[in-house]
């Protein structure tokens, strides 16, 4: 299907076009771009208090540090786990199903010595089955 654009007044097809507009996508962005070099400060003063609303603050805190704090116990019994490696208290072993080389699975985050030994495949295989 074809549109005719209210601004430039080419024939387009709907797919140039972003939803619920008649200006297509080439004439919107030059248009956001004229008002943004004519604007810059207000654009710029927009930006700001934007990033400063709490939600965003904490939406930003939290992707810049990798989501740290959402897997906290997760990063945790991971570390402590590679920590045992080194030290030979968990011993490094095959897949448990097929027995090529093997990452670890933690059944429990919360016991850092409980490790299953599964290559990437029946990793994923396992994770899909525990989570719901």
């Amino acid at each position: 299907m074809t549109k005719k654009c209210n601004r430039c007044g080419e024939l387009k097809s709907s797919d140039e076009y972003y939803p619920r507009n008649n200006i297509c996508k080439d004439c919107k962005r030059s248009y956001r771009m004229n008002y943004y070099r004519k604007n810059k400060d207000l654009e710029k003063k927009k930006m700001r208090e934007y990033s400063h609303l709490p939600e965003i603050r904490e939406r930003n805190r939290l992707n810049a540090l990798g989501n740290y704090y959402r897997y906290v116990n997760q990063y945790r019994c991971r570390s402590l786990s590679w920590y045992y490696v080194k030290r030979g208290e968990i011993e490094r072993m095959g897949c448990a199903v097929c027995g090529k080389s093997a990452e670890m699975h933690h059944p429990n985050y919360k016991d850092p010595k409980n490790v299953v030994w599964l290559c990437r495949n029946h990793h994923i295989e396992r994770e899909a089955l525990c989570t719901p």
